[in-house]
């Protein structure tokens, strides 16, 4: 972690947040996406793990086409 690279750490996901890692998660590496949210991987990718345990990954995956 590091703030100038991780500005967002702690806040709460946006619903276009949400999208945009869902329709990006699995296209090249998780770090491109967490630094363009300025978020970190680890967080990425719990994420993509809570939703898809949740049933919630396909429908923001949907959102973002």
């Amino acid at each position: 972690y590091h703030p100038d690279y991780h500005p967002n750490h702690k806040q709460p996901y946006t619903t276009k947040e949400l999208s945009y890692i869902c329709k990006y998660y699995g296209f090249g590496k998780v770090k491109g996406i967490a630094l363009s949210l300025g978020r970190t991987e680890t967080t990425i990718r719990q994420l993509v793990n809570v939703l898809r345990k949740n049933g919630m990954f396909e429908k923001y995956k949907a959102m973002g086409e």
